[in-house]
C-alpha cells in the first residue's frame, strides 16, 4: 500500500485565501446593493423604521467589498490587512451578536433571523481568513 503526501505550496495557499476574499467581497457586494437599491424593502424586513440606516450599511458595504477586492487582487497579499480585516468581519459578527441578544434594537422576526444568518456567513468567511492566513504561513 502506497501513502501519498499531500504538501500545500505557498501559491495553493494564496489561490485558498484570495479565493475566500473574493468570496467575502461578493457576499458584501450584494448585500451593499440590496441595502442601497431597496433600502426601504430591507428596512420593513428588518423591523428597524430607519431605511437611511440600512441605506448608509449598504454604501459602507460597498466600500468594504471594494477594499475586499482590491486586497484580493494585488500580486502580493498583505498579511496585517487580511488580519484587519478578518478583525472586521469578528466585529461584525459579535456587533450582530449584541444587537440580537441586548433586544436593543426591536427587529421583526425575519429580521432577527436575516441578521443572524448573515452573522453567521460573517463567520464563517473568518474562519476561513484565518485557516487562509495559517496556511499561506505554513507553506513558507
Amino acid at each position: 500500500m502506497q501513502q501519498t503526501l499531500v504538501t500545500t505550496t505557498h501559491a495553493d495557499s494564496k489561490v485558498f485565501l484570495r479565493n475566500t476574499l473574493l468570496a467575502n467581497a461578493t457576499f458584501s457586494a450584494l448585500c451593499g446593493l440590496l441595502g442601497l437599491f431597496d433600502a426601504r424593502g430591507v428596512d420593513q424586513l428588518l423591523g428597524l423604521g430607519m431605511p437611511s440606516v440600512v441605506l448608509l450599511l449598504g454604501i459602507g458595504l460597498l466600500f468594504f467589498a471594494g477594499v475586499l477586492l482590491w486586497v484580493a487582487t494585488r500580486p502580493q497579499i498583505q498579511r496585517g490587512v487580511v488580519q484587519l480585516i478578518t478583525a472586521l468581519d469578528i466585529g461584525w459578527v459579535v456587533g450582530s451578536a449584541l444587537l440580537l441578544w441586548s433586544h436593543l434594537v426591536a427587529f421583526s422576526n425575519g429580521g432577527w433571523w436575516a441578521v443572524a444568518i448573515i452573522a453567521d456567513i460573517i463567520a464563517f468567511f473568518a474562519l476561513l481568513e484565518v485557516i487562509g492566513l495559517r496556511k499561506l504561513e505554513s507553506a513558507k
